[in-house]
């Protein structure tokens, strides 16, 4: 891919404000103005929106809105890294000789009033023509792309909703499949065959467009406070990430040219360590900056099979093609269910009777301690423990702190769960947790068997979720209460004998919760509850089934 130089010099955001140019940028009267709309694709490589808006003459405001702060669904490390990604793009904007306008407010307003050159953040400034990264799956913000669209015409504003968020055009994709996505990684290896090549990704233009008049530097970049907290995360993000375009793509050279491509080659998710934390990384973390569009999934596809090309690799589903074919699973699905992607029951969630936290105070007290890693469990507390702090959990950790909320242990909805991922995973994808939720808690089509349960006690010698770590230092750093204790006992600190509890300090239930509840009698009990619940959605399935064939058959409709 023909890369322009980015990132190369500190910049200050620009403020809009009348009169006044910004310091190296060039500044135009010319009548047609485009606006370049940035949700998720912060990024100047590979970007649709960019290079048509580019392309069009004139002059251009490239936008940025700051929305009402949403603290309870942004969490404190995504939201320190979407501030570093516009820090980033703004200054890979002024490479090309443009910068990023941040304003605050409704961005249906705000576009409203450009619409009508009356917008009192870019004062003077009307737009003609508008660009954006079109949403691929979530369905509020397919629906403000439907409400931007009709205000656009209305307005008699060109509106240009283009794809870009995944490797394949959705709507393509969902035409192909006859909108039954794939529930399986054959499926979806089948659909990817029919749809041909993934397109190269579009290197960033050369130049783009002057500014229009009126705006100039001053501005702040959206402050963790705008954004609904009050202090900055302490310590780093996991594997000291950072945000930004120039960040994500140094990354995913870094991951290609690990070993000499070999580690990328040879990449199997499945095989992974789950319990890194602060040293090399068992995975790429590449997925924070493609979930933001730092990095476009086509850029990462397309290094990802130059690297195959030097030599054999690891095949779906494990490999690092497998975990973007996934992605694209989950879109498709999400996009075809919308709303109902992330409500429980629907039509790809089966109807179990979880307990519910609204209602029942033992199951609000348990869901607190899952999410506060209290759950006298170590390996869920240290997952849950680096989540809040790191932003980032291994996928295998993910697996087990699932399947323990779930159908393991605590039998709690999934979807009280993908809030807490929503909130605090740096790779927070609305489409991608609901998929991966779905599918833990047993309740998908595409979900692994119910009754195979993954054990919060983990055998370091054959864990199903590689936790290969017999020293304890996972639990040291996460769940520092237990690092006194031998090895050995970390990770079931209540089998440890008297003597080593009071040597290392350690009280059950007051420096360290005891287990909230049994997990071999619990999971028992949880697996026929859930035999039972699958027994009468399939009794009812079938009756419903023969009513709407009876009532066919009644009204003389062939079957």
């Amino acid at each position: 891919m023909s890369e322009m130089p980015l990132g190369a010099r500190k910049v200050t955001p620009v403020a809009p404000l009348a009169s006044m140019a910004p310091s190296g940028a060039v500044v135009s009267t010319q009548r047609r103005t485009s606006c370049l709309w940035f949700r998720k694709c912060l990024r100047v490589h590979d970007s649709a929106p960019l290079s048509e808006a580019a392309s069009a003459g004139g002059v251009m405001l490239p936008l940025y809105v700051v929305e009402a702060p949403k603290p309870e669904t942004f969490g404190a490390r995504r939201a320190q890294f979407l501030i570093e990604a516009l820090e980033d793009l703004d200054q890979n904007l002024s490479v090309l000789g443009s910068r990023l306008c941040v304003v605050r407010g409704d961005p249906e307003q705000i576009l409203a009033e450009l619409f009508r050159g009356e917008c009192a953040a870019v004062p003077g400034v009307k737009i003609d023509r508008l660009y954006w990264e079109a949403e691929a799956a979530e369905p509020v913000e397919r629906a403000r792309d439907a409400r931007v669209q009709t205000a656009a015409a209305a307005a008699g504003v060109e509106a240009h909703a283009l794809s870009g968020h995944c490797l394949f055009d959705t709507e393509a994709a969902l035409a192909a499949c006859d909108k039954r996505p794939p529930r399986n990684m054959k499926g979806l290896e089948k659909l990817a065959s029919k749809l041909g090549p993934v397109g190269s990704p579009l290197p960033p233009p050369r130049s783009l467009p002057p500014l229009p008049k009126g705006v100039r530097e001053g501005a702040q970049m959206p402050t963790l406070k705008e954004l609904g907290h009050d202090a900055k995360p302490s310590g780093k993000a996991a594997f000291g990430v950072v945000g930004g375009e120039t960040a994500g793509l140094a990354r995913l050279k870094a991951m290609m040219n690990r070993d000499g491509g070999a580690w990328a080659r040879g990449f199997e998710k499945p095989k992974t360590k789950s319990t890194t934390f602060d040293s090399d990384p068992a995975t790429t973390i590449l997925s924070p900056y493609v979930a933001v569009g730092c990095v476009s999934a086509r850029t990462f596809h397309d290094a990802l099979i130059k690297c195959y090309a030097g030599g054999s690799h690891a095949s779906p589903p494990g490999s690092l093609l497998g975990q973007l074919y996934f992605r694209e699973m989950a879109y498709l699905h999400g996009r075809v269910q919308g709303a109902a992607f992330a409500a429980s029951p629907s039509p790809v969630c089966a109807d179990i009777p979880w307990d519910d936290p609204a209602t029942d105070a033992a199951a609000r007290a348990k869901l607190e301690a899952w999410e506060h890693g209290k759950t006298g469990y170590p390996l869920i507390d240290a997952a849950m423990r680096q989540l809040r702090e790191q932003g980032f959990m291994h996928h295998l950790a993910r697996h087990a702190v699932a399947c323990f909320l779930t159908r393991g242990d605590l039998w709690l909805s999934w979807t009280h769960g993908a809030a807490v991922f929503e909130r605090d995973l740096l790779d927070a994808d609305w489409a991608l947790n609901n998929f991966n939720w779905l599918w833990l808690a047993g309740v998908a089509p595409w979900s692994a068997p119910y009754f195979r349960v993954y054990s919060p006690i983990p055998n370091h010698k054959s864990s199903a979720l590689n936790v290969d770590d017999a020293d304890g230092a996972f639990v040291d750093r996460f769940v520092p209460e237990l690092k006194g204790l031998p090895a050995k006992y970390k990770y079931a600190p209540w089998t440890a004998p008297l003597a080593d509890l009071n040597k290392a300090r350690v009280k059950l239930g007051e420096t360290y919760p005891r287990p909230v509840v049994d997990h071999k009698v619990q999971s028992a009990a949880n697996i026929a509850k859930f035999k039972a619940a699958a027994q009468r959605n399939k009794a009812l399935a079938a009756s419903l089934s023969g009513c709407a064939a009876a009532s066919k058959k009644r009204k003389g409709v062939p079957e």
